[in-house]
């Protein structure tokens, strides 16, 4: 592996485990990337999870480890992943470790059809805290399903990738939904957004109008045909927009 290449650390959405990213991860490898994939607290928990902290907390301690070995970071995040990964990031980033005279920093940020927000708000606060129609809640044990997958994950896999990616997935804890936004690591530190236009999940012109409403310049912005889960669908375009944001030349 190059030295000169970043390692990428991959945070995935809610109910999804890395492993299933591996499409688009193991082309990432063969390009001679180090690569590291979190498993979130909140997906699977039993108990479940009061809120994000312990994502965060996990993701924040991952990342500074590979810092502190001098290497600088990608942090790809995907989905539900957006919003810890970005609170994850307070002090990590490259130009505020070099100006505390510390080697290794996160050099850039990449959203795939991931949500972003501001300070102060949290995921569901669109929804008036309502679950989306797909979304099955115990609110008893604070757990929450997705239902529809096929459909609303896998729209453009094939039915034996939807179908076994599906069986795979696991509940997630309700309650992280609903933590407030305190960091908004995009604002400090370059990022890429790769909007996924068919996303049936996070419908492209709601990813659009997120870009819309913060300032253009702080995103470099890029657009594919996929829906939800273009580490499936389009592992090889996905793979190479994160190889651009690593700074390569494709």
């Amino acid at each position: 592996m190059s030295s000169s290449k970043p390692t990428i650390l991959l945070v995935p959405g809610a109910w999804h485990s890395p492993d299933l990213y591996a499409p688009m991860t193991d082309l990432l490898v063969a390009e001679g990337y180090e690569y590291i994939g979190i498993s979130l607290v909140s997906t699977g928990a039993d108990p479940a999870l009061e809120n994000w902290n312990p994502d965060v907390e996990l993701i924040h301690k991952t990342v500074l480890g590979v810092l502190d070995q001098g290497k600088d970071v990608v942090l790809v995040v995907h989905s539900y992943g957006g919003l810890v990964g970005s609170e994850a990031m307070k002090g990590l980033g490259k130009k505020q470790r070099e100006s505390e005279g510390k080697k290794g920093g996160v050099v850039r940020l990449v959203y795939i059809c991931a949500f972003f927000l501001e300070l102060g708000m949290h995921l569901l606060a669109v929804k008036n805290d309502q679950p989306h129609s797909w979304m099955k809640v115990d609110y008893e044990t604070n757990k929450v399903w997705a239902t529809q997958s096929p459909h609303i994950f896998y729209n453009d896999c094939t039915p034996e990738v939807a179908e076994a990616t599906t069986a795979s997935l696991t509940h997630h804890s309700w309650r992280c939904l609903f933590s407030n936004v305190t960091y908004a690591a995009w604002r400090d530190i370059p990022s890429t957004y790769l909007v996924c236009e068919n996303d049936n999940a996070i419908p492209g012109s709601a990813q659009e109008g997120l870009l819309k409403n913060t300032p253009g310049h702080l995103f470099e912005i890029e657009k594919c045909q996929a829906g939800h889960s273009p580490f499936l669908s389009m592992p090889k375009e996905t793979a190479d927009v994160i190889r651009r944001a690593a700074g390569e030349k494709l």
